[in-house]
């Protein structure tokens, strides 16, 4: 059973998850009491939150302590910091075991990475060549494969800051998939 706090984009990643699942119950016009009530009305064991912080925040869904055990896993892959997530889907890379201390959640790590993939995605047929986006031939890009406002002219001037320092700095959008990008030439260029 899924819990639909976001919204129907229409894609057809959006009518795989609506058919990979039993039951599709939207709670976006929930309140986070009232869609804690649903979902413990439904006996859910687990609860896995799949964004954290990010997208549309529903943490306070998990504050209601709705079901006995609480995830969170893949969007928001670090400690959420709350005291009813019990658990972290990690790996070893994005959260080295030396680390645990710092994190509030008890580690389930996965082996390999904790970024679950398919075959099932068809792949760009474009070349996807550097030219073909705006970029130069040569250096370092920056990109967010987010939504475009997640990220602005905030982050390019954060960038700047850090690796700008006498180069030629260029902003592109680079299509759909790469909401804002930055690019710099190679050092000492």
């Amino acid at each position: 059973m899924a819990f639909d706090s976001g919204f129907d984009d229409g894609s057809p990643m959006r009518r795989r998850l609506e058919t990979a699942f039993d039951k599709f119950v939207a709670i976006d016009a929930l309140s986070d009491s009232a869609a804690a009530s649903i979902i413990r009305d439904k006996e859910i064991d687990i609860l896995i939150n799949l964004n954290g912080y990010f997208g549309t925040v529903r943490i306070g869904v998990f504050a209601w302590r709705p079901a006995p055990i609480q995830v969170n896993y893949l969007g928001f892959p670090d400690t959420l910091a709350a005291p009813y997530i019990d658990y972290l889907i990690t790996d070893r890379i994005v959260t080295p075991p030396s680390e645990k201390r710092h994190y509030s959640e008890n580690l389930v790590f996965l082996p390999g990475s904790y970024q679950a993939n398919d075959d099932k995605r068809a792949i760009a047929q474009s070349d996807a060549a550097r030219a073909g986006f705006g970029l130069l031939a040569e250096g370092f890009v920056f990109c967010n494969f987010k939504r475009q406002l997640q990220a602005d002219t905030r982050h390019l001037r954060i960038l700047d800051a850090d690796y700008g320092k006498g180069g030629k700095q260029r902003a592109v959008a680079a299509g759909r998939r790469c909401g804002i990008s930055h690019q710099h030439p190679p050092r000492g260029a």
